[in-house]
């Protein structure tokens, strides 16, 4: 799922869905690292290093500007995590 140009977020009662912004580096670091987050997230399931989730994030936001699609944060509207 991605966003329209021009729309920030879509929210529900509960969460918020945005784009991965480069804040989100420290966190998708470690989420990537978690050998049972990478099983469903790579063939072969091996984790990410630190390096590889960067290069991700670059294309990630990459892929907004050029294609208009990307992968999205979840975040709780309450807490804003």
């Amino acid at each position: 799922m991605t966003l329209a140009h021009g729309t920030d977020r879509l929210e529900s009662a509960r969460l918020a869905l945005r784009r991965v912004a480069p804040d989100d580096l420290p966190f998708f670091t470690r989420l990537h690292a978690l050998p049972e987050v990478a099983q469903h997230l790579y063939p072969g399931g091996r984790p990410r290093s630190p390096e590889e989730t960067a290069k991700w994030l670059e294309y990630t936001l990459a892929s907004y500007e050029k294609l208009a699609l990307g992968y999205l944060a979840s975040c709780a509207r309450k807490t804003g995590r």
